[in-house]
């Protein structure tokens, strides 16, 4: 009973966090996408050429890797357990995934913007909220 609660209180956040960063559903204010430019130029500023090619690899490649290389060593290693964990892992992640798009279209959170030609950023056409790699995280957290 106490998992239904917690289950219910953490959507309860996300919709509400949802609403207030959403600019189709009453978030109006420039502060939060000025407070977006601030956070990522503190970012970017404290790069090398080294850190770069990593995080673009990571951020490409990552999730994937960390995931599968997760669910075969569970399937291979821990027994029925670990099998049994890796496929809600993966019936997770089936779920999980259109869930996000639809959110990210629902919301409508727009991407920080880069403020000048020196930011290192990939141009991505979806929109920023809820983050992905965030949600397969927790996802993932969630079921181990």
């Amino acid at each position: 009973m106490n998992y239904i609660l917690i289950l219910i209180i953490c959507i309860s956040i996300f919709i509400i966090i949802g609403i207030l960063v959403s600019p189709k559903l009453g978030y109006q204010d420039s502060s939060l996408v000025m407070q977006d430019v601030t956070i990522s130029s503190i970012i970017n500023n404290s790069h090398s050429s080294q850190i770069d090619d990593f995080m673009i690899f990571m951020s490409m490649y990552g999730r994937e890797i960390v995931w599968v290389a997760v669910i075969v060593f569970l399937s291979i290693f821990a027994g029925w357990k670990g099998r049994k964990i890796a496929l809600i892992l993966i019936i997770s992640f089936l779920i999980i995934m259109p869930l996000n798009t639809f959110f990210k279209n629902f919301f409508e959170r727009l991407r920080p913007t880069p403020v000048s030609q020196e930011i290192h950023v990939s141009q991505e056409t979806d929109f920023a909220y809820p983050s992905g790699h965030a949600s397969i995280v927790i996802a993932g957290a969630i079921t181990m």
